[in-house]
């Protein structure tokens, strides 16, 4: 994070900006490479001193070193620059691929317990490969040239200081509260709020893609001064977040008792009540993106975004130790849910600031009154079977169909019907 600098944040949206003018986007793709490399070159040294003179460290040191190529060959994956270009479509085919190969070369390669180093190795070998071919794949797009000047670098630094404290700021608040867990709680309690937090944020993957795709054309649309378009794609994605996020939040907190089981076995029972909690993520951070990333950083109004997180990070810390002497992980949970909330609460009152959009709040409500039924159907369901798999499954397949058949043929729902076709296509 220290060797990046905010740059694949910052390089999404310059980039975006600046792709029909070929030159520039040359000049700018050359600054960030440089100042990447500078920066990147500095911390792995910084980086190979501490692995090798800290004693603990030395024990593990094969997997230090090996790791820290990852540092210097993230430089080269320049990720951020078919991000800004919207080359998805070659970004999905590349991780397939270099995917599929890793997951044979472990399959093959590692063979048992004392294979650690080497699937580890593997792991790492897939990182340079995909930076790689990245690097490579560049060449067609855009010229490097290392013969920047000082004040090109210059001129990047202080957009780049903003959006590492940004995300240095989001990295206490979502990483400290485990690695505090561990500390003023019992080593279970971070087994169970790890578990119960993985299953929580896997649905973020699917309710943020959108907005991933959509941060480069926000740009270039703010660049151009084409807001009426900007807030067409902003109302479109609010409600893709909420189309999207509500049953799935709604589901959770039907099945959270079958999903412990599902994904962590008996004696996790106490992980529950941390899903019910954390599961209102989906909808609080699928917001937050919007607010945050989509109006505030495109807009180039980072300092914004920095005030928000800073305020979340102070929070989390004293929540944290406030609730975790007393509820374990439960006040994780809770310190957690109030972090994200408080955060989302202050990058939607700037957003709005800085641009007058439309909350949707109707859309929310409906959707809200729609996806009720969804918390009886695992209730239903149990009252036929004793098996948690089969609750669970069959839950799913009830609440995805009566869902899909409420919105298409009830309600008649052309956003749902346009979000589903707008996501097939941008996925």
């Amino acid at each position: 994070m220290f060797a990046a600098l905010g740059i694949p944040v910052y390089g999404i949206r310059e980039v975006s900006k600046r792709r029909t003018n070929q030159q520039a986007l040359n000049n700018l793709f050359s600054e960030l490479f440089v100042i990447h490399l500078l920066i990147s070159s500095i911390v792995f040294t910084c980086y190979l001193l501490f692995v090798i003179y800290n004693e603990q460290l030395g024990l593990n040191s094969n997997y230090f070193f090996v790791g820290s190529l990852m540092i210097l060959f993230n430089v080269f994956s320049v990720e951020w620059f078919f991000q800004g270009i919207e080359q998805f479509k070659f970004i999905t085919i590349r991780s397939l691929f270099i995917k599929l190969f890793q997951i044979i070369a472990i399959f093959l390669l590692v063979k048992s317990e004392t294979d650690g180093l080497l699937y580890f190795t593997i792991t790492t070998g897939a990182f340079i490969l995909n930076a790689m071919v990245n690097f490579y794949y560049s060449k067609r797009f855009v010229n490097l040239n290392l013969n920047v000047t000082w004040t090109s670098i210059l001129a990047h630094l202080k957009p780049l200081i903003f959006i590492f404290s940004s995300l240095a700021f989001i990295s206490i608040f979502t990483l400290m509260d485990t690695i505090l867990l561990g500390i003023l709680a019992p080593s279970e309690s971070v087994g169970y709020y790890a578990t119960a937090l993985k299953i929580s944020k896997t649905p973020l993957l699917l309710i943020t893609a959108l907005g991933t795709v959509l941060i480069p054309r926000l740009s270039l649309l703010h660049a151009e001064g084409n807001k009426t378009e900007f807030l067409v794609l902003i109302k479109k994605s609010i409600q893709s977040v909420i189309t999207f996020s509500i049953p799935i939040l709604f589901f959770i907190l039907g099945v959270s008792k079958e999903l412990i089981y599902a994904f962590a076995g008996p004696g996790y029972e106490q992980a529950e009540f941390v899903l019910v909690v954390t599961s209102f993520l989906c909808l609080i951070i699928g917001l937050s993106n919007i607010f945050g990333m989509q109006i505030i950083t495109t807009m180039s109004k980072d300092k914004y975004l920095t005030f928000s997180v800073l305020v979340g990070s102070v929070l989390s810390l004293l929540l944290n130790f406030i609730l975790i002497p007393i509820f374990k992980e439960k006040g994780a949970a809770i310190s957690q849910l109030a972090t994200e909330l408080v955060v989302t609460i202050l990058v939607f009152y700037f957003s709005k600031k800085l641009l007058n959009f439309s909350m949707q709040w109707f859309y929310l409500f409906k959707t809200i009154l729609i996806c009720l039924p969804i918390l009886l159907f695992p209730l239903l369901i149990e009252t036929m079977t004793d098996s948690q798999w089969i609750v669970l499954f069959t839950s799913f397949v009830f609440s995805v169909i009566y869902y899909c058949v409420i919105q298409l043929f009830v309600f008649r729902n052309i956003y749902f019907i346009e979000l589903l076709k707008m996501f097939e296509t941008k996925s």
